[in-house]
Parts: structure tokens; C-alpha cells; sequence
């Protein structure tokens, strides 16, 4: 969770970087830089104008659209950004990031189920006409390409709760197709070497979050358990931030590699170690993750689900998920083989909230003294408009109900106006019901928890970290399981529990069950103490690792399909 800037600090850096401006007013840098203070100091719009100003005032530059198209899309000004897109494309035609900036962008939150479809439908025809019109015969357009992607990560589309395989091999081609022009033999299929009998399995783990992170929260265990007497660990840091997660992440592993966040010396990093089994912790987060994953370092290649969506490249072999998350057509919505290991398929341990420093209370979270107070803590990306009914129905039911959103700063208003929409349709007056607060540190955040009566679970893409923590700290989880994994992630860490009364089958019994919480005291209280009673079911289980260590013996042993 993430606060604002410093006022004292940013503000002295806005009237430097003003200062700048003033100095050089045809420097596209200078205006990227007086942008960014805007934007760490929660002024959006006075960040889109002051790069409007530097398009205006300076010679044409793609990194000043660039950075506009970016702001546009942040704020959900997507029709804007599509525009400044196409503006920018008519004076660079040959610059491939801005062709795929305007081909995938996608509305940060949508007003209505109808605007999704059309933007879903748009992606995959602009992207498809890209894809079919992109030429990689001279050096200088295989370059342009690759900086491209490396740039570019298309983050809305999985927040649709759609089964994405399609499109996802539709951009993981164009991603390999850039890669194999500019690095033909670090694409090509590699065979499984023989081992020695006492020689280890290398085991490369590749991540740009080897730090305080959803990653390492999730997927640590797995570099933690593994056996060392059978297993060479090995991470490789694509980033610069450390933090003390790097520290225990450096202790897990016989070998740390933290690399500048560079594609030639990772990748010469990684295939000069020889690994026998690759896997990318966190693809799709990073553009350079995304151009990594495209590469061949090893006979076997497999991802985890931080970005819990397929990649479509076919450097990547095999897609490790958790049993109890997927549903039964589940290997339909991926091009890797699915591998599901037990349970959610995470070694989680679990979180020490540290209940008795909190000292805020719920007027510091405008939550009133005696309402029943639902929060729903995911990412602002993850509210469809679809979703909106269920809160105004438990509204009806609860009329002392209040639902606590958190909200980034530029998306807050676009959200308000949608869920004052709702409910005023209702004849229900939104100020009584709607808490919308800014993105908390995780302190603050445990403390809000804590001071909540129950977490309701968004249902295209559910809750991950977020509901484990919400687990951890006793705050029951009323959830329904959606179409694809990343829909049924609390789901599958409720049913790992065993407390399954939350669990509902449809919007009906998702209202019914949040009602009953908020009428029936005793009933929340039963549903607690049985929570608290199987934590040891949930966390820090080991039987993930131990499913993994037999998946990679059969791979380095040349058996696994």
C-alpha cells in the first residue's frame, strides 16, 4: 500500500523543478520531471497539463507522449489516451511502442459492462492488425521493437475476469517473434544435459520483486523449502530495490545474482549458470520479466501466478498453480501445460499482525461507530460495474451497512461517480454507504482490517494476499468463485481452511451470506473461532514444495510430459 509524497520534500521539488521549466522551455525532460511531482503529490490533472504544455512548447519528443499517453490512461481519460496515441503515431510511424500503446490500452475502471466489451473487443483487433503488420527486417525496426516491449506491460486486461488465452497468445507471438529476431539463439529449445549422480538440480528463480512484495509473500516458501541436498538454488534480482526480504531471499539461495534491470546481462547471467529449471516468479509485472520469459535459458520453464494469467509464449512450458483454485475446464485457459500442486499451491507463511499497537479507530477511517462495516481492500482495477448491485442490495437489507473502498487518487472520482449512480437508483444516499479512502500503508491497512466487520471479496479477480492477510487477522471473507483461477484465488484458500459457509454460489447467496454476518453476532463470532482454530491448515504448508521438488526430479530426469 502506498501514501503520498512528503509535502515539504515534494513541494520544494515542484518549485525546482517549476524553476527548470522556466530555465529551458523547449527541454522535453523538464516537463516529464515538473509531471512527476504533480503526480507524487496526488495533482493528476495538473500532471497531464504540464506535459500537454511541454507537447505544445517543445520539439516533437515520444518520451513526453509517451509519459502523456501513460497519465491519460492512469486517470481513465482512455478515449483521450487513445487519441494522444494515435497524434503521436502520425509523427513517429515507426515507433512500435507507441503503435502498441495504442493498440492495448483499456480503461483503468469501467463505467458499465457494456464499455468493457467494446474496449475487450478493440484490444484484440488492434492488437491482431499490429501483430500482422509489424516488419522485423532491419536492424533499427528489430531494435525499436524490442525496446518496445520492454517498455510496455499491458496490466487491465486480466482485471476483465475473462478467460484471456486467446489474447494472451495473440501478444506472447509478437513478443517471441521480437525476441527471436534479436536473439535467434537464445530462443531455441534446449536439451535436458545428464547429471552426474550426486550432482544437484540447479533451480533458477527469476523475479524483479525479490523484495517486500505479493511475489515473495506467495512464492518465498517455495525457494525457502525446497531440499538443499538435491536442489542448487539460485535467484536473479532484475531490479535495483533491496529491502530486508532481498536479505532472506540472499539466505534461501546458494547463489544471489542481483543484475542491473539490463536484458543482455541478465539473460547472459542466467544461461551462464546452466540452470535445468527456470522459474519466472512474476511475469507480465515488468517489461523486462516479459522479454526474460520469452528467452530459452533452460530444457524447462515455468511460471508462477503473481500475474495469475497465462503468458502465451512458448518458451514457457509449464504454468504452477494450486489444486483448490482451479476449476475443471482449467486447462483451457492456459498455453503451458497446467501443473496443479496441493492445496493453493503456496507455501504462505503466516502473517504476525501486530494487533496490539494499533491505535486508530474507526472515525480515523470515517467509518461510523455502530455500522457494520464491510471493507473490500482490493485493487481499485478489480471493481466491475457489475458489482455494484451487491453492495447496494446488502445495503438494502443493512440499512446502518457502510462498504470501504480503497482508492488511488486518479481513479476516485471516475469510481464515486459509479457507485453514487448505483445506489441514488436505489433511492439510497450514498454518503450514509460509501467510504472511499486513499491506498494505506500496510500498518494502517492491518489496522483497518482489524476494525472491519467482515472483507468482501470482488469477484473477476479475487482477493490473493490480501485475503490471507484478512484470514490472519480473523475477518471472515465472503466470496463467490468466478470463471477462471484469478477468480477464485479466496476460494481456494477458504476451502484449504475448511470454513466454507462464506463461500457463495451466486450474487444471491453472496448477498445473503454478507447479510446474515452483519444481522447474526453469534453466527460471525462461530465463523471466527473456526477460522482461528485451522490456521495450521493454511499457512506455511509444505506439501506445494515437496509436489515441486518430485515435478522437477521427473524434469531433470527427462521424464515429465
Amino acid at each position: 500500500m502506498t501514501t503520498a509524497h512528503d509535502d515539504g520534500e515534494g513541494q520544494t521539488q515542484l518549485d525546482r523543478c517549476r524553476s527548470a521549466v522556466r530555465e529551458d522551455d523547449r527541454n522535453p525532460e523538464a516537463y516529464i520531471a515538473l509531471a512527476k511531482c504533480h503526480w507524487r503529490l496526488r495533482q493528476s490533472e495538473e500532471a497531464i497539463a504540464v506535459l500537454r504544455q511541454g507537447l505544445d512548447q517543445c520539439a516533437p519528443s515520444t518520451r513526453l507522449h509517451e509519459k502523456y499517453i501513460k497519465r491519460l490512461e492512469m486517470c481513465n481519460r482512455t478515449e483521450e489516451a487513445i487519441d494522444a496515441a494515435q497524434d503521436a503515431i502520425r509523427m513517429f510511424p515507426d515507433d512500435v511502442l507507441l503503435k502498441l500503446r495504442e493498440a492495448t490500452l483499456l480503461p483503468a475502471l469501467y463505467d458499465t459492462p457494456s464499455q468493457l466489451e467494446h474496449y475487450r473487443n478493440r484490444f484484440g483487433e488492434r492488437l491482431g492488425r499490429l501483430s500482422e503488420e509489424l516488419r522485423l527486417d532491419a536492424p533499427a525496426a528489430r531494435q525499436n521493437a524490442l525496446t518496445a516491449i520492454g517498455k510496455d506491460v499491458f496490466k487491465y486486461l486480466g482485471f476483465q475476469g475473462r478467460n484471456d488465452r486467446e489474447l494472451q497468445v495473440l501478444y506472447g507471438g509478437l513478443v517471441h517473434r521480437i525476441m527471436a529476431a534479436n536473439y535467434p539463439s537464445w530462443v531455441q529449445p534446449l536439451a535436458m544435459p545428464p547429471r552426474a549422480q550426486d550432482e544437484k538440480i540447479r533451480v533458477a528463480f527469476v523475479s524483479s520483486r525479490f523484495a517486500h512484495s505479493s511475489a515473495m509473500k506467495t512464492f518465498g516458501g517455495w525457494m525457502r523449502e525446497l531440499d538443499r541436498k538435491e536442489f542448487d538454488v539460485c535467484a536473479y534480482h532484475a531490479a535495483q530495490y533491496t529491502d530486508a526480504v532481498t536479505g532472506q531471499v540472499r539466505q534461501w539461495c546458494g547463489c544471489f545474482r542481483q543484475l542491473p534491470p539490463d536484458l543482455k546481462h541478465m539473460a547472459n547471467a542466467i544461461r551462464a549458470d546452466r540452470p535445468h529449471i527456470v522459474v519466472f516468479l512474476d511475469h507480465g509485472v515488468d517489461g523486462i520479466m516479459t522479454q526474460l520469459a520469452a528467452l530459452r535459458f533452460a530444457p524447462v520453464q515455468c511460471m508462477a501466478w503473481d500475474n495469475p494469467v497465462t503468458s502465451g509464449l512458448p518458451t514457457v512450458d509449464y504454468f504452477l498453480s494450486g489444486a483448490l483454485m482451479e476449476p475443471m475446464n482449467a486447462k483451457d485457459h492456459y498455453s503451458e501445460t497446467l501443473v496443479c500442486l496441493p492445496g493453493v499451491g503456496a507455501c504462505y507463511a503466516k502473517p504476525v499482525i501486530p494487533t496490539v499497537l494499533f491505535s486508530k479507530t474507526r472515525r480515523d477511517f470515517q467509518i461510523r461507530d455502530d455500522a457494520v462495516a464491510f471493507l473490500s481492500g482490493q485493487s481499485v482495477f478489480k471493481h466491475l460495474p457489475d458489482q455494484d448491485e451487491v453492495y447496494v442490495r446488502i445495503a438494502r437489507e443493512l440499512p446502518n451497512s457502510q462498504f470501504i473502498f480503497l482508492v488511488k487518487r486518479e481513479l476516485e472520482h471516475a469510481l464515486h461517480a459509479r457507485l453514487t449512480r448505483a445506489f441514488l437508483a436505489s433511492g439510497l444516499q450514498p454518503k450514509r454507504h460509501v467510504v472511499l479512502l486513499p491506498e494505506q500503508r500496510m500498518f494502517d491497512y492491518w489496522n483497518l482490517l482489524q476494525l472491519s466487520d467482515m472483507f468482501l471479496d470482488t469477484m473477476g479477480w479475487s482477493g490473493g494476499v490480501s485475503t490471507m492477510e484478512a484470514v490472519a487477522c480473523g475477518v471472515p471473507v465472503v466470496t463467490m468463485p468466478g470463471a477462471v483461477m484469478r477468480g477464485r484465488q479466496s476460494y481456494g484458500i477458504l476451502r484449504q481452511l475448511g470454513v466454507t459457509e462464506t463461500i457463495a454460489s451466486d450474487k444471491h447467496h453472496y448477498v445473503e451470506i454478507a447479510v446474515r454476518l452483519g444481522r447474526e453476532p453469534a453466527w460471525k463470532s462461530s465463523v471466527i473461532e473456526r477460522m482461528k482454530e485451522r490456521w495450521a491448515h493454511l499457512y506455511d504448508d509444505t506439501r506445494p514444495a515437496r509436489a515441486m521438488e518430485e515435478l522437477f526430479r521427473r524434469a531433470a530426469g527427462g521424464t515429465l510430459q
